[in-house]
């Protein structure tokens, strides 16, 4: 129910006398509760400018069922300074089953007939009118300021729902900013947890460093993010950018992905996918075409395969399980076979050549040896034909 309990006159328009008015609640059903609000209604709030300003400033008991509210202000007949007069209805808003006790301070001129600026009309048995059931807020929204220490006790959580908190600053822009000093913490500081959408330790460009221990920082600059080492010279461990034109690199230790154990630069226990994978060697085997290069013959090469059951030089594949080789190194050797193979199939070309051309000339031979035994076949032919003289 809606309660009108008292109404204010007042000039929108002109400095009046009066000073603020204090409304004190008292709860005297089924449960126990206090609220005290001050209604504002002077230079800046509501006169020259502003709106009339109410706020709670102290709540108590166990329960809130009861509001202060302001109406609208309508005019009144009279007029100060040329500005028609107003006047502001305020009420109490009580929930269902509660009962109240209220208290009105004020300074203003007390009537029956309120007409004029400075006055209050005071309503001892207000007609309710009937409202929508409501929520009654239970927390103060005045400010807590103090000189001296500041301090806060008791069991239960403590927090601020609404707005910033500044520490050294009177003007914070995010929920928890300080300014001239440091954050300790003995435990876990812990950042958007169980928050689906993530959150994060945002460091400002250039410049701000967290310690995070024993020297070590994380450094965030304008193209990407530096994890450092105070003690080893300041200079980047870790590089993180998001630029092309600035690398990203580790530059001491090894990395594993796969394993917290890497032995090499980078150790990986699992499949790589790359389209292309370039490899710095040095001394390339391309000595094998030198005149002075011994090889191995192929008779040579099938009596120790017969024996060891792979190349020479080439790790056997018990070798290869244990220790695995460097891609550079294979590469090197597969070269190095490769090019001894093309020494091996220029030799046996030059083999066959020689060998076509003995064949070309057998054959030659072998046509010429041929029309001369048909020759010779011929002239047998042709004597055996021919018939004989007998002698007397």
């Amino acid at each position: 129910m809606r309660y009108e309990v008292a109404t204010l006159g007042f000039n929108s328009y002109h400095w009046q006398l009066g000073g603020v008015i204090i409304v004190e609640l008292f709860q005297q059903s089924f449960t126990t509760g206090y609220q005290k609000y001050i209604i504002n209604n002077g230079f800046g709030t509501g006169i020259n400018s502003g709106q009339t300003k109410i706020s709670l400033v102290e709540s108590g008991g166990q329960e809130q069922h009861a509001t202060v509210t302001l109406g609208t202000a309508y005019n009144l007949a009279t007029t100060y300074g040329g500005y028609i007069n107003k006047a502001l209805p305020i009420y109490i808003d009580i929930r269902n089953y509660a009962t109240y006790r209220v208290k009105i301070t004020y300074q203003q001129e007390r009537v029956d007939n309120l007409d004029y600026i400075n006055q209050i009309k005071i309503n001892t048995a207000p007609i309710p009118t009937a409202i929508d059931d409501f929520s009654v807020p239970f927390l103060s929204d005045n400010p807590l300021t103090s000189t001296s220490n500041l301090m806060v006790t008791g069991e239960g959580t403590h927090y601020i729902s609404k707005g910033n908190v500044g520490i050294g600053t009177i003007n914070p822009t995010s929920k928890l900013q300080v300014l001239g000093g440091d954050i300790a913490v003995s435990g876990n500081l812990l950042v958007s947890t169980g928050n689906a959408t993530g959150g994060g330790i945002k460091l400002a460009d250039d410049g701000d460093i967290v310690d995070l221990n024993d020297g070590w920082a994380t450094h965030r600059f304008s193209s990407g993010i530096r994890i450092t080492n105070a003690n080893g010279g300041g200079n980047p461990v870790i590089q993180l950018a998001n630029n092309n034109n600035i690398p990203s690199y580790f530059n001491t230790g090894n990395v594993g992905i796969g394993t917290i154990t890497p032995t090499e630069k980078l150790t990986v226990n699992g499949k790589i996918k790359a389209r292309e994978i370039r490899i710095d060697a040095q001394d390339m085997p391309d000595y094998v075409f030198e005149d002075n290069y011994d090889k191995l013959s192929l008779s040579e090469i099938e009596q120790y395969v017969k024996v060891n059951k792979h190349l020479p030089e080439v790790p056997s594949a018990n070798a290869f399980e244990r220790d695995g080789m460097a891609v550079g190194e294979m590469n090197k050797l597969l070269l190095k076979k490769i090019e001894e193979l093309t020494l091996h199939l220029i030799e046996k070309d030059k083999t066959l050549s020689i060998q076509q051309k003995d064949i070309i000339i057998l054959k030659q031979n072998a046509e010429i040896q041929q029309q001369m035994l048909l020759a010779v076949k011929k002239q047998v032919k042709q004597l055996l034909s021919t018939p004989r003289k007998r002698k007397l």
